[in-house]
């Protein structure tokens, strides 16, 4: 049987493949063990590398290759290209995270939306077969009301969400 809503995500995922998954996330966390946490504070006060910056940086990159007598012995190149190339794989590597978690987020608030209405009409329907006095309608109706009015006492419900309605 279908939910009430367009059902769009018919599926789970199967044990091992969740298995498989969660390995392959601790493999990317062991082989990126170089990350670093910032503070918020320090986040904002950072300067941050845009398109303009970036084409900026590559330009002094080429200078300091070609004309490092102006350099104090202070600056390396080195560096600056390990930080330049580091930039350029986590910016690729961002690039297929942010397109997978906005993924996995729509999703997931679909999986819940099929599931939360599906629910709230299942409990209007429990609801309607106690009034009409059929038989356990009742105590199920009754357990699944105290449920969620004191679930709604503990947070704001958003108009519409209220099963009651």
């Amino acid at each position: 049987m279908s939910n009430i809503h367009h059902n769009r995500v018919k599926t789970t995922i199967p044990a091992a493949d969740m298995a498989d998954i969660l390995a392959a996330f601790q493999t990317i966390e062991t082989k990126l063990d170089f990350l670093v946490g910032i503070s918020p504070k320090e986040r904002r006060g950072l300067p941050k590398m845009r398109v303009r910056n970036k084409v900026f940086t590559e330009d002094v990159i080429n200078a300091m290759r070609y004309a490092p007598q102006f350099l104090p012995g202070y600056i390396s190149l080195a560096e600056l290209e390990r930080d330049m190339e580091l930039f350029e794989q986590l910016n690729e590597l961002l690039s297929i995270l942010r397109r997978l978690s906005q993924k996995m987020e729509d999703t997931q608030i679909l999986a819940g939306t099929e599931a939360y209405s599906t629910a709230l009409v299942a409990y209007q329907a429990f609801k309607i077969s106690a009034q009409s006095g059929m038989a356990g309608a009742d105590t199920i109706f009754q357990g699944l009301r105290e449920n969620f009015l004191n679930h709604k006492s503990k947070q704001k419900v958003k108009e519409g969400d209220d099963p009651e309605g």
